[in-house]
């Protein structure tokens, strides 16, 4: 799962700001479920019209934006969320967007799961798990890293069940992705 936003200018409404979505599947899911980080969601099967979402918000201000692609049949899925942060005239101040993926695998995860991500040049990087709430819990990775791709495997078994967070932050900026632990 994945996105990418755009302010959508041909449909400024008085107060609100809306914003064009674009999802990605790398197929198999069947259901997808937007959480658009002010507490509203929008649930559905996997077609180009639940992946791309018009979505308008009330207020200026940071949200955390979340796709979720499940399978029913494998009992898996697969979460990203990116922030967001809306400021007046509808503008959207994207961050640089930065040469690095992140995935997790399985998500939920009971016991182990695997973190791999893809850096496109060697560099300081930060692996940090958060809470729901924006805490930050511990760091798994805070070295220099090569370029290519990475794995690591991370027990969860020490977390409580729930939804966390997952940071990878580079020197350009940063990639959130959501962890949810059974």
């Amino acid at each position: 799962a994945g996105f990418n936003y755009r302010t959508n200018t041909s449909q400024k409404k008085g107060n609100g700001h809306p914003i064009d979505f674009f999802g990605s599947s790398g197929g198999g899911g069947s259901e997808l479920s937007w959480d658009f980080g002010d507490g509203s969601k929008k649930t559905g099967n996997v077609n180009t019209t639940t992946l791309s979402p018009a979505y308008t918000y009330a207020e200026t201000g940071e949200y955390n934006v979340c796709l979720t692609i499940s399978d029913a049949i494998t009992d898996q899925s697969d979460t990203y969320c990116k922030k967001l942060t809306i400021t007046d005239g509808s503008a959207v101040n994207e961050p640089e967007a930065i040469d690095a993926t992140l995935s997790v695998f399985p998500n939920p995860a009971k016991q182990v799961t695997t973190v791999s991500y893809t850096l496109e040049k060697s560099e300081l990087i930060q692996i940090s798990v958060y809470s729901v709430l924006g805490n930050k819990l511990f760091d798994l990775v805070n070295e220099i890293k090569p370029a290519g791709t990475h794995q690591l495997t991370y027990d969860v078994s020490g977390l409580r069940a729930g939804i966390y967070f997952l940071e990878l932050k580079t020197t350009k900026g940063k990639i959130t992705n959501k962890i949810v632990v059974n």
